[in-house]
């Protein structure tokens, strides 16, 4: 049963009107009258049925409201600013393995160059969010928020996950399974630039941070957060 887009409120035996756009998919889809289809909205998931086709767009009903428990923990993924195919490759693969919140990081290996207005580009990325979120049949969408220095990260987190091979001894990162019993609400990711981590920014996370490895292969950014994101969630 595929899932679509309702940016209203719905109720079980509400009819309402897709958007233009949203009208279109289901037409590419091949949808037909009195097919059921998911219906992702503000107000949650539901069963919904296809009424009729309009010219201003596809009438649907929803029947039941699809009830499923929040995922814990709240997954937040702190990640360096990147060429824009692979920041837009982070948010698409991470939303559908289970981020919540993507906060955009300068590190001292972030180039310049890379680093944009999240504002000028919220539009496309949130078209990015909720195609993955239809895509995965996720029940929420994932919230982008403003960029932040490496060092704020922990005035804002306790002890958040930093995704590195090794510590700032060079000694080999723990595993992710030996800090799941403090994973409860939040988990705080930390995925760093292309360049890696700064010798600086590993002294400053002494102590402030759990140094996690993913395995003896060197990951690209956008991997490495796909990664991360889906271990969590699957070891949760």
């Amino acid at each position: 049963m595929p899932q679509f887009y309702y940016e209203g409120e719905l109720t079980p035996g509400k009819d309402f009107v897709f958007s233009r756009k949203e009208s279109s998919h289901l037409k590419v889809f091949r949808a037909r009258k009195g097919d059921k289809i998911k219906v992702f909205s503000p107000a949650g998931r539901f069963e919904a049925v296809i009424k009729d086709f309009l010219n201003e767009g596809v009438l649907a009903r929803a029947e039941v409201k699809i009830n499923e428990r929040p995922q814990k923990p709240k997954i937040k993924l702190y990640f360096s600013f990147l060429e824009k195919n692979s920041f837009e490759e982070i948010i698409r693969k991470a939303s559908e393995t289970g981020c919540d919140v993507f906060i955009p990081v300068i590190f001292k290996y972030t180039q310049r160059n890379h680093v944009f207005d999240i504002s000028a580009r919220r539009e496309r990325l949130n078209e990015i969010m909720l195609s993955a979120v239809k895509q995965c049949e996720r029940t929420s969408m994932p919230a982008l928020f403003e960029p932040v220095n490496f060092e704020e990260i922990f005035s804002m987190e306790k002890m958040p996950l930093i995704f590195s091979k090794t510590d700032w001894e060079g000694r080999p990162s723990m595993k992710l399974s030996s800090v799941l019993d403090k994973l409860e609400d939040e988990a705080a990711l930390i995925i760093g630039p292309e360049g890696g981590f700064a010798p600086q920014e590993l002294s400053f996370a002494k102590g402030r941070a759990f140094f996690i490895s993913l395995g003896e292969n060197v990951l690209r950014a956008e991997t490495a957060a796909a990664a991360a994101c889906a271990l969590l969630r699957a070891l949760k």
